[in-house]
């Protein structure tokens, strides 16, 4: 039979039963139904590749069959396209579902058989094909249905063997005429109930059989014996491959697991009362063992509305699985796990630290499987302020210049709690890498404590030193501690004076406003290089109402130790003579830098009592 040299693939193949169980039970789908459906060409309109279906159901479906009738969906035609469905001159492909849906757990059988029928024809409009074959399970809960999808690839005719333009070789030499190729894709598994109890169906493949041989009632596992060139026509799994002008079966094989049905929940909650938990997505992945279960390597996204709750579809867990689930970190840190915990079962573990749940450690039913429906929830809450223990360091030098070796900076520190905990009763320390070596040192007493935002405070001096001079500046870093808590560091610099002002008034009290003050300021180069030539300035606040005034010529060069001086005069006011006092602050600059900021004070004293004449 022209099949026979077809057998491309099965060549040099043992076949061999795999046969259930001596011990095993024995379970039933009931009745299986079978529909074609969505039937189409890659091209054109169903009408102008003549889509029949049979029996009749609807423009896009056959009618439902159970066995031993079979569904068909087919296309093309050989003279004209046929009012009905026609095997004699329409390519089709078929389903015909099993007698009996009687089933071994977890073992693999029989769910139907399908057939390629591969005509001659001439009318097809298109060279690729697809549709559906559905089986339908309506002895469960809610008519469960798996779709298993097919593509076919409808080639260029030829009339004979050997002749036209697809001449193909078998393992075993020879030819045969062109083949018509389906391919079937394996689904998702779909979850069942009967009576309480939970299912899981997976197709396993499709498997196809040489000439007018039958499905047998169980796969067969196929040992390859002999070696031979591979060709590209060669079958793969779940295809089936048909001479031009014959027909070829293939079985659908497929497992039934009872197990219990879980679901999982994502529940999100605010940690207050007025606190609202926004909506957000969040990730549980899965993985299991053995490793070709269907819960190895999957992630669940379920994204709760506000306050709400989101749940995935039922999926089942069978017995000899252990499921791990595991959250990932959600994106906002303030979303905090606070529980995980299943209903219908007590075979499970939980580690919040690690986030995981673990079902199946062991079954602990007679049959192998929980009593279920299975319910776990990984339940968020919304921390609307995350605790949170911090604390800062705020560090002050003074002055904020130098201008010599020996002199004394004081710094000023200040510990705060910045977070949102009491902290204490402990030692606060600093560390700051220019006193004491940068070895730690005590701030406060030995027993603080300190509630959110309340401070402690410390200072340390620190002698200049001359290559403090040469180097023009001084930074230091420091951070604070209490135990292995740390504060961030934080840096201050003191500068290098290269320009002084000294300021002088002229008379030091006055006693009436209208009084005129005389300042005299003396500008000194500290530096190593000569300053300018350069308009020197001064900036005094109580002068030229703050504006900077020229002193000096317009291009002063202010030697090393140089110095320059200028005078401005100002009138009291009946404010100052209120205020008690005239301070006012100044700085200079010129040639590229800015001298540090001095103060003069002048004091009022009340007018001299002029005894009568």
């Amino acid at each position: 039979m022209l099949l026979a040299a077809l057998a491309l693939g099965v060549v040099g193949v043992v076949q061999r039963s795999v046969e259930p169980k001596a011990d095993a039970e024995t379970l039933s789908l009931g009745a299986i139904s079978a529909q074609m459906r969505n039937h189409q060409g890659t091209e054109g309109s169903n009408e102008a590749n003549c889509i029949r279906y049979a029996p009749p159901g609807s423009v896009t479906s056959s009618d439902t069959v159970v066995s031993p009738d079979e569904a068909l969906a087919a296309h093309g035609w050989t003279e004209s396209c046929p009012g009905s469905l026609d095997l004699d001159q329409q390519s089709a492909v078929g389903i015909t579902p099993v007698a009996s849906g009687d089933f071994t757990n977890g073992e693999s059988f029989l769910l139907a058989e399908v057939t390629h029928y591969n005509r001659r024809v001439e009318g097809n409009g298109a060279e690729f094909y697809d549709g559906v074959a559905r089986l339908g399970f309506g002895d469960f809960d809610g008519d469960p249905s798996i779709d298993l999808s097919w593509e076919l690839w409808e080639t260029t005719n030829t009339s004979g063997m050997g002749q036209g333009q697809c001449r193909i070789r078998g393992p075993q030499g020879g030819e045969a005429p062109c083949v018509d190729r389906v391919v079937f894709t394996i689904p998702d598994e779909v979850a069942m109930t009967k009576d309480g109890r939970s299912y899981r169906l997976t197709i396993d493949k499709v498997t196809a059989v040489e000439g007018d041989k039958s499905c047998r009632a169980v796969p067969v596992v196929e040992v390859m014996v002999d070696d031979h060139e591979e060709d590209e026509h060669e079958e793969e799994g779940n295809t089936i491959l048909t001479a031009e002008g014959m027909e070829r079966r293939g079985c659908v094989y497929g497992t039934v697991m009872q197990g219990s049905a879980v679901t999982i929940v994502k529940a999100i909650e605010g940690v207050d009362t007025d606190v609202v938990a926004p909506s957000t997505m969040f990730v549980i992945d899965s993985s299991a063992t053995p490793t070709d279960s269907s819960w190895n390597g999957i992630s669940f996204e379920l994204t709760p509305p506000d306050d709400g709750s989101a749940s995935t579809d039922p999926k089942i867990w069978s017995s000899g699985e252990m499921v791990t689930l595991t959250e990932q970190d959600p994106m906002n840190p303030r979303w905090e796990l606070t529980d995980i915990t299943c209903t219908g079962t007590t075979n499970y573990e939980v580690d919040l630290e690690t986030r995981e749940l673990t079902l199946g450690k062991e079954m602990k039913t007679a049959n192998g499987v929980e009593d279920g429906p299975i319910t776990c929830t990984f339940t968020n809450t919304y921390v609307n302020e995350m605790e949170r223990e911090e604390i800062s360091l705020a560090k002050v030098p003074s002055p904020m210049w130098f201008s010599a070796a020996g002199q004394t900076i004081t710094y000023a520190y200040t510990i705060s709690n910045t977070g949102n905990q009491p902290l204490g009763p402990g030692q606060f320390t600093v560390t700051d890498d220019r006193l004491d070596a940068g070895v730690a040192f005590n701030c406060g007493a030995a027993t603080v404590e300190l509630d959110p935002t309340e401070t402690v405070s410390c200072s340390r001096t620190y002698t200049t030193t001359a290559a403090d001079v040469t180097a023009s500046a001084i930074t230091n870093i420091a951070f604070a501690s209490l135990g292995e808590l740390d504060s961030a560091t934080v840096s201050a610099t003191v500068d290098y004076a290269d320009l002084l002002i000294a300021k002088s008034a002229s008379p030091t009290q006055v006693s009436a406003a209208g009084q005129s003050v005389t300042y005299t300021y003396t500008l000194t180069n500290n530096g190593t290089e000569p300053l300018g030539p350069d308009q020197f300035t001064v900036t005094d606040d109580k002068i030229n109402s703050g504006t900077a005034f020229n002193c000096g010529a317009a291009a002063t060069t202010l030697a090393v130790d140089g110095t320059l001086s200028c005078t401005a005069t100002y009138t009291v006011t009946a404010a100052d003579i209120t205020a008690g006092s005239i301070v006012n602050k100044a700085s200079a600059s010129g040639g590229g830098v800015t001298s540090p900021m001095v103060s003069a004070t002048v004091t009022v004293v009340s007018p001299p009592v002029v005894p009568p004449v």
